[in-house]
């Protein structure tokens, strides 16, 4: 995210490492890890890409639907999705 203000300009980036755990996946699957590799880079390029938050969670639930047989398209993952969009854009963006 890029804020641009009187040729001031302020850049907030996001590295993610969120386990499978912490994710909300299925765990016990077979590549669950790569599963919450793949989510944490594909959210991480959507928040450090999109200038908006709602664009952010649009692009990052493309993620989510792609590997949604692991549990990735389900409540707890979009759950943690808004509450990382919170904390990165802030509560009432």
């Amino acid at each position: 995210m890029k804020i641009d203000r009187n040729n001031i300009v302020i850049t907030k980036t996001i590295a993610l490492h969120l386990t499978p755990h912490q994710w909300g996946l299925y765990t016990t699957m077979k590549f669950v890890e790569l599963v919450a590799d793949y989510l944490n880079k594909q959210v991480a390029d959507a928040f450090n890409q999109c200038e908006t938050r709602n664009e952010a969670i649009t692009n990052s639930e493309k993620a989510f639907r792609n590997v949604s047989e692991f549990g990735a398209d389900d409540t707890e993952p979009h759950a943690t999705l808004h509450w990382l969009a919170d904390k990165f854009y802030g509560e009432n963006s």
